[in-house]
């Protein structure tokens, strides 16, 4: 990679380094696919199903921290797995369901809530419990 001057040989470098890309690009597009010669409504039919539901709810400002942490309360009662970052919370109900709270980046004062299962009947329910944990937690002194 070094000409007998001792200067690098830049090109010899990018070929040297473009050949095991190339080989490894070529290695992997060798493989099998899963879904080779499958309809792509196939496809979509063979992958999991999730149903995620929405609402917003006011707020003001003042009462962020006391929502979030009587929210983080009454999910970790209830033995849910509590995710946490600066902004939203999330409770992990199970490997399939979660519901998340987070104040909204674009609109002031509003409170988004997402409830997210692979079973419509399950995020309905969720949704509805917190929007209810969350009206409650407004209420609370």
């Amino acid at each position: 990679m070094f000409s007998t001057l001792g200067q690098p040989n830049w090109l010899g470098a990018y070929l040297a380094i473009n050949f095991f890309l190339a080989l490894g690009y070529y290695l992997e597009s060798r493989k099998e696919k899963p879904n080779k010669g499958k309809e792509l409504n196939q496809i979509i039919d063979g992958m999991p199903k999730y149903c995620t539901l929405k609402s917003k709810k006011q707020f003001e400002k003042g009462e962020y921290d006391k929502i979030i942490n009587s929210i983080e309360i009454y999910y970790s009662n209830k033995n849910y797995r509590i995710k946490s970052r600066n902004d939203s919370i999330k409770a992990v109900v199970d490997k399939n369901s979660f519901v998340w709270f987070r104040a909204s980046k674009t609109e002031a004062g509003i409170f988004r809530i997402i409830a997210d299962s692979n079973n419509r009947e399950k995020a309905e329910e969720l949704l509805n419990e917190a929007v209810g944990v969350f009206e409650n937690a407004k209420r609370a002194e």
